[in-house]
């Protein structure tokens, strides 16, 4: 039986096993109590200025929402034609399935990001 409460650190959490900053979602075991989940994925991402995602990636089913906490970070949509940059505080960007992005830190970044189901393979790379 999951635990009722589950606290810790997202900092920390998510860079534990090599989960790049994902520290809710599917891909944790149980033993993980509430952070393993299929109804959401979280990701407490730092990035260094000028560490850039070059390949691009889309989900198939799952929306995904990125929220800047600090710095400077763009996200580049190139079949809308479009790129975001998060230049405040809770600035964000919410994309749908079928969207491919890639992106770049502008400046030391921290970015929220929440996926939303969390479904094994649904993430692709083009």
């Amino acid at each position: 039986m999951k635990p009722l409460i589950t606290s810790g650190n997202a900092a920390l959490d998510g860079y534990e096993d090599n989960r790049r900053g994902w520290f809710i979602g599917h891909f944790l075991d149980e033993r993980r109590g509430l952070r393993s989940t299929a109804d959401i994925e979280v990701k407490w991402g730092i990035h260094p200025q000028g560490e850039v995602k070059i390949s691009y990636a889309l989900n198939e089913i799952a929306t995904t929402m990125s929220l800047l906490i600090s710095g400077r970070f763009k996200l580049d949509f190139p079949d809308q034609d479009q790129a975001v940059t998060l230049a405040q505080p809770g600035d964000y960007v919410i994309f749908g399935p079928g969207v491919p992005h890639i992106w770049e830190a502008l400046e030391d970044s921290v970015v929220l990001s929440v996926r939303w189901p969390s479904l094994q393979a649904d993430q692709k790379s083009l």
